[in-house]
């Protein structure tokens, strides 16, 4: 590994070894499709708000004409084992159709204090409830956050068996980095966008009901059972599927906008990326947020891979027509998934790698002039590719294929993002960067 990332690597390194030994008697576990107290509440998604004030919060239900309410409380009040319903705010869900036989109810929660830990249930409003879930909200000046991609529940042939690989990657993650405020999926959630039973399996792991998720449409989740199961902030018509459109948040001073790159103008093989709608989506975006320092994007489909799909004549389309706009918006990090390997470029500027840059004492870049693009590999080990990179392919600084599931954590101040990257069989560091912006 180069001297660049020894100190964020020494530091990650330490924060894995220390939380694990504190955090390995707290493994958290829920039912996903068990209703605790009477409430039949399944397929529980705990996801992001539109900033660190708030969370929104989707379930199903079994068909029904009565909207599920959210109850929350600060978890000091609890007493033992009793919810604190005197101390709880109240939040109505609004209730849609879903799959044949379910309804969808999806809520948000306002007005959440910083570093702060809730507890909270899902009910009928008239005394059937789910047993309580918790969760901590991060700080918005400094905080953490993890980067997975393609958990794809069902891809191997054995659902469960993937079901239990996103759950280690899950439990690992947050074991070594206990601080996460949220977690990045940048998409194919499942193999099959119709298939109810991946999506039990996908939502199984307790932690989807105790840390916030941000996940991006994959080609393999576009359908409208996506948009039953999640419940995004900010989202806008621009780049709208069956599944959905692009979402924004914010986090502190950082900017998170999520494309749904699956949206096609044109039919067969005469479609294309509507690229278009994604760059109105981002300056409009982006003119709502103009005092974002950080400006991340999150899509599903590498543009910068180095596996199976890296020549693909969509992918290479995407690249040429989405790459001007997220150099003049002054984009910083990009955040991909779709070729199930792992890999992170050096900063991109005019599609042209920089590999010479400026660095401080402790090996960090200093005001990139680029940006840089994350490709995630697996988060269960459902489906890996071989890296196939071709001639044209110089834009990565790194890049493997270790056949083992992988996560990333950030961690993102005012100054800095600093990024590393494990392998969950030994949880050794893969890769790790930073970047200073004076």
């Amino acid at each position: 590994m180069s001297r660049k990332g020894k100190y964020f690597l020494a530091t990650l390194l330490i924060a894995a070894v220390f939380s694990l030994a504190v955090f390995a008697f707290m493994e958290k576990k829920a039912v996903n499709r068990a209703a605790e107290s009477g409430y039949e509440a399944t397929d529980i998604a705990l996801g992001v708000g539109r900033d660190e004030t708030e969370v929104n919060l989707s379930w199903y239900t079994p068909e029904t004409s009565v909207p599920g309410v959210i109850q929350i409380a600060e978890k000091s009040f609890m007493k033992g084992s009793e919810f604190p319903v005197d101390r709880a705010k109240t939040v109505k869900a609004l209730l849609s159709s879903a799959s044949p036989g379910f309804s969808s109810h999806k809520g948000t929660v306002t007005g959440l204090d910083s570093s702060a830990e809730y507890v909270y249930r899902l009910g009928d409003g008239k005394g059937k409830w789910t047993g309580p879930f918790t969760f901590q909200t991060g700080r918005g000046d400094a905080f953490t956050f993890l980067f997975v991609s393609d958990p794809q529940i069902g891809a191997s042939g054995d659902s469960a068996s993937d079901a239990a690989g996103w759950e280690d990657t899950l439990k690992k993650a947050y074991r070594s980095f206990p601080d996460t405020s949220f977690v990045i999926c940048a998409g194919d959630q499942v193999d099959d966008p119709y298939n109810e039973e991946q999506y039990a399996d996908y939502f199984s792991p307790g932690l989807l009901k105790q840390i916030p998720f941000a996940t991006a449409v994959g080609n393999h989740d576009a359908s409208e059972l996506y948009r039953y199961h999640f419940h995004v902030p900010n989202e806008s018509s621009f780049g709208r599927t069956s599944a959905g459109g692009d979402y924004w948040f914010a986090y502190g001073d950082a900017l998170f906008m999520v494309l749904n790159t699956n949206k096609k103008d044109g039919e067969g093989k005469a479609a294309v990326r509507n690229v278009g709608e994604h760059i109105a989506f981002m300056k409009e975006t982006l003119e709502k947020n103009q005092n974002a320092k950080w400006k991340f994007v999150v899509f599903h489909h590498s543009i910068y891979s180095a596996a199976n799909h890296s020549q693909d004549r969509d992918i290479i389309r995407l690249r040429k027509d989405l790459v001007p706009a997220l150099d003049a918006l002054g984009i910083d990090v990009v955040f991909m998934g779709h070729d199930h390997s792992y890999v992170r470029t050096f900063p991109m500027k005019g599609n042209q790698p920089l590999p010479v840059q400026r660095t401080d004492g402790r090996g960090r870049v200093v005001d990139p002039p680029g940006t840089v693009y994350f490709t995630a590999n697996s988060a269960s080990g459902s489906k890996y590719y071989d890296l196939v990179r071709g001639e044209n392919e110089d834009y990565a600084a790194a890049e493997s294929q270790l056949y083992t599931p992988a996560f990333s954590v950030a961690r993102v101040t005012p100054e800095t993002f600093e990024i590393g990257t494990f392998r969950t069989d030994t949880m050794e560091v893969i890769d790790s960067c930073a970047i200073v912006k004076k």
